[in-house]
């Protein structure tokens, strides 16, 4: 199968996407994918090979590897970053993953990342980490895509740590752990109406060196008013970085067009009824465990607006939102979100 399209993200910007992909190589499910991103922010090579019965049993392996370049922000705007320049991170990752009842995933996997961040003019700070994550994902939801009754859990358990700083290299030594739970609940209301919540948390144990980014607030499945990773904690020091976050969502998924007169009567009727009307609020925290607790302060955002939803093909969901924010200081921001699916 060959794909290749064009498109608009509001982080990184218009791109084009090219991928190939087989799903059953030599007659055996092995699937092997080559695919290409080239957009005005961010550009990313990779190859991937998937099996969903290794050796023979129902359990899915997974391994990518993938290079990627980044021009997101800060000093890359100053700079005038050009395409395959900024941010350089190549990782290699394996996975495998098993369905133990059809409403209990669970996955082990372990990745190896390297990354140059650009801190400074010609002066990139050099990272290797190797990270060893697993999850146990819990589903009680009546469909996968557009829910509209149930819940969801997940638990994810990390161990990571470095094996390069710079110019200084190590095998073993100081290795970190986190700990984050992913929620989401879905309730139908009288009339089309649903509502849709999201409560998130997550806390690293010792300094999460690069992977500490991973709890950093900000994007279109985030805080949707600020850019993606955008809502950090403050500058560590020499104290290192172990954050700690907390982040909630409500929606109020309305079809206001959802009903039978409309439906049969309305010329399109039909395919105007799908679509949704969808005011929603965001609010979260990052913070450093290595300094005091406060509730008001650097890493706090609040956000809020009105957004739209199409379902397109039953497994996507064309996503727009308009979205206000808003943090302690005072500082205001406004985005225009745009995805395709929803943001939990």
């Amino acid at each position: 199968r060959i794909a290749a399209n064009v498109f608009y993200e509001t982080q990184e910007g218009p791109g084009t996407e090219a991928r190939i992909e087989h799903g059953n190589v030599g007659g055996r499910f092995h699937e092997i994918s080559l695919g290409n991103t080239i957009a005005r922010r961010k550009q990313r090579l990779d190859i991937g090979y998937n099996t969903p019965l290794l050796m023979g049993l129902l359990l899915r392996f997974e391994n990518e590897l993938a290079i990627a370049w980044y021009q997101l922000g800060g000093l890359h705007d100053s700079l005038a970053t050009p395409v395959f320049g900024g941010d350089l991170e190549i990782s290699i990752g394996s996975r495998f993953s098993r369905d133990l009842t059809r409403w209990l995933s669970v996955s082990l996997g372990g990745e190896l990342v390297h990354t140059e961040q650009q801190s400074a003019p010609e002066l990139p700070t050099i990272s290797t980490n190797l990270n060893i994550i697993s999850s146990a994902s819990f589903h009680f939801i009546d469909a996968p895509f557009n829910p509209a009754r149930g819940m969801t859990f997940k638990l994810n358990l990390g161990n990571g740590g470095r094996l390069q700083l710079d110019n200084f290299s190590k095998l073993i030594g100081a290795r970190h752990n986190w700990i984050e739970l992913q929620t989401s609940w879905y309730y139908p209301l009288p009339g089309p109406l649903i509502a849709a919540m999201r409560g998130d948390g997550g806390r690293f144990f010792g300094d999460g060196g690069i992977n500490a980014r991973e709890f950093y607030l900000g994007g279109p499945r985030s805080i949707r008013a600020f850019m993606f990773r955008d809502i950090r904690p403050g500058d560590p020091g020499n104290a290192g970085m172990e954050p700690a976050y907390y982040l909630f969502s409500g929606e109020l998924r309305a079809g206001l067009f959802d009903f039978g007169w409309f439906r049969e009567n309305v010329p399109l009727g039909k395919s105007i009824a799908s679509l949704r009307f969808v005011p929603f609020v965001d609010y979260g925290k990052v913070w450093n465990l290595r300094y005091a607790f406060e509730l008001h302060g650097t890493g706090e955002a609040l956000a809020g607006g009105i957004g739209l939803r199409y379902p397109l093909l039953g497994v996507f969901n064309i996503r727009v939102d308009f979205a206000w924010g808003t943090v302690p200081a005072g500082d205001e921001t406004f985005r225009v979100v745009m995805d395709l699916a929803n943001a939990f």
